[in-house]
């Protein structure tokens, strides 16, 4: 397997991985059949790219890099070869754009039309792919900075006030760990926005970096949970640092409220 090259997936049915095998998931085959023989022994770290159709109609291509592979069953009890990654960028073209795309022609036919295999074969290098040049996650107080960087957080720098390093290996662990709903409300991008909006949430500080005022070794699983902007910002509303419990009872009690109205 040449690891310089990139592996196509083509979810033309439109599958929900992460809802069918949870967080990280990207792909699926089949354990028997044509599928149990196609894209064997990838390597960890290999790129592969995902084409599926947005919402909008246009094309949306995920980037990944492969951290293992494990048979699993799917929602008709089949059991299924399922991919897991980091998802690394995401590019969303029309049709007649994808076409005429070095990186995507590959996915479509000589006639225009998506392929129906599960694996297209084509040879875009993945020094190719999207870069998602100049994009910058949007992040409050205590979001962790998707910037880069080891695993020791809380360094201060001066800017004109302390602002306190936040890491981004961490966040991309926990969210691993965790997955992309938000932990109070069970908010999920993706289901409402739809693909381009997949894998985007708030990560928060169990215990606020401006209490510690020095670096130490963050526990993604212990100390990091994701949480929608709404939610987020209600944690922190006030200058007041709420539990993660505390805004839970808050939710669940409005949610009695209204219910009884």
């Amino acid at each position: 397997m040449n690891q310089d090259n990139v592996i196509y997936f083509n979810n033309c049915k439109g599958r929900d991985h992460v809802a069918n095998y949870g967080p990280g998931a990207f792909f699926d085959l089949d354990d028997v059949g044509r599928q149990s023989k196609q894209a064997l022994d990838l390597p960890v770290g290999q790129e592969c790219v995902v084409a599926s159709y947005g919402a909008d109609g246009r094309i949306i291509f995920d980037w990944y890099t492969l951290d293992r592979e494990t048979k699993l069953q799917d929602k008709r009890g089949n059991m299924c070869r399922v991919f897991f990654g980091k998802l690394l960028s995401t590019e969303a073209l029309t049709k007649s754009k994808a076409i005429r795309s070095k990186r995507y022609s590959a996915f479509f036919s000589v006639s225009g039309h998506f392929k129906r295999h599960s694996v297209v074969h084509g040879d875009v290098k993945a020094l190719d792919r999207p870069r998602d040049k100049g994009k910058k996650a949007t992040f409050c107080a205590e979001e962790v900075d998707p910037s880069g960087g080891p695993f020791v957080e809380g360094a201060t720098r001066r800017i004109t006030v302390n602002a306190y390093e936040r890491n981004a290996a961490a966040r991309d662990s926990c969210i691993q760990q965790q997955g992309t709903a938000c932990c109070i409300c069970g908010f999920d991008f993706g289901k409402v926005y739809g693909p381009e909006a997949r894998g985007y949430i708030h990560v928060h500080h169990v215990k606020p970096l401006a209490e510690i005022k020095s670096t130490y070794e963050i526990n993604p699983k212990t100390d990091l949970r994701p949480v929608c902007p709404n939610c987020h910002s209600v944690l922190h509303l006030g200058g007041v640092q709420r539990s993660v419990e505390d805004v839970k009872a808050m939710l669940s009690s409005v949610r009695k409220v209204k219910k009884s109205e």
